[in-house]
């Protein structure tokens, strides 16, 4: 299993960033190779579909998402697609007079005979992307740390 990190200081009130973050039908403008995202209501649970370009082809797959403004985290678990399996979360908390936008992503791309390979490849796409929502939704001053 593979995970990647990224922590943004950005001057932004908690709560203004976590609304930021939980409007992931915005990333297709903001990050490079995410291609779309369609977001729906089912059985009263968010779920997202996600098309996002990888190697020369397209990674496909829907997750539900479960916001909560109470604690300021987006969690969101793969139920089908490209990947074995995929979830984590976005989280929003204080600091100082503004806050600290944290994304952890754990995945398995379910192919052992290429993991080495593939899987460090797509822990740079995948930083490089969430890096860039950042960056869009906060602005070039975003401080990002992570791996």
């Amino acid at each position: 299993m593979r995970e990647v990190r990224i922590t943004g200081s950005i001057s932004s009130a908690p709560d203004d960033a976590f609304a930021a973050v939980s409007n992931i039908e915005r990333f297709p403008a903001l990050a490079p190779d995410v291609r779309e995202v369609n977001v729906s209501e089912v059985d009263g649970h968010r779920q997202s579909a996600w098309k996002v370009k990888f190697r020369g082809g397209m990674l496909e797959w829907t997750e539900r998402d479960d916001p909560d403004p109470t604690t300021r985290t987006l969690t969101f678990r793969m139920l089908h697609g490209d990947f074995k399996e995929f979830f984590g979360e976005w989280r929003v908390e204080p600091q100082g007079s503004g806050s600290a936008v944290s994304f952890t992503a754990s995945f398995d791309l379910g192919i052992p005979a290429l993991r080495a390979v593939l899987e460090p490849i797509a822990a740079k796409s995948l930083h490089t992307n969430m890096s860039a929502v950042l960056r869009g939704l906060f602005g070039a001053g975003v401080e990002i740390e992570g791996r």
